[in-house]
């Protein structure tokens, strides 16, 4: 179902068989978190309002996954909201340290896309690496 983007199918798919006991509660609600991601994935670009809350919804169900706090952190970047940017992706961070966020946080912060070399990007890369922090 989710390879024709049947998403509604795909959720009930998965909602029947939590109701049937074939998933554990946090394997289901990781489960959905992914197929929400997805959705929210599908309309960034066409319906950034629709992708906040669809990612917002993975986030919560799913806070060690990286691609919905991606996606929420580009469009609270994109309006300036730096604040949700910055607990989103921290959330997350502490979980799953990962590239695609401290990119999304260095662009909250400066408000343009970072560079690879970006002294904001470095500055959080490193102070993880030497002290055990873990914020972006």
């Amino acid at each position: 179902m989710a390879e024709v983007a049947d998403w509604a199918g795909a959720l009930e798919t998965l909602a029947a068989g939590k109701r049937n006991g074939h998933f554990e509660k946090a394997d289901a609600d990781r489960r959905r978190a992914v197929l929400i991601t997805a959705q929210a994935q599908a309309v960034e670009d066409s319906n950034p309002d629709r992708a906040i809350a669809l990612a917002m919804e993975a986030h919560t169900l799913a806070l060690d996954l990286v691609e919905p706090a991606a996606i929420a952190g580009r469009l609270f970047a994109s309006r300036g909201q730096t604040a949700k940017v910055a607990r989103i992706i921290e959330q997350t961070w502490r979980r799953a340290p990962h590239p695609d966020l401290a990119i999304a946080y260095a662009y909250a912060r400066s408000g343009q896309e970072p560079r690879a070399d970006d002294t904001a990007f470095d500055r959080g890369t490193h102070r993880r690496r030497n002290n055990g922090d873990r914020s972006p």
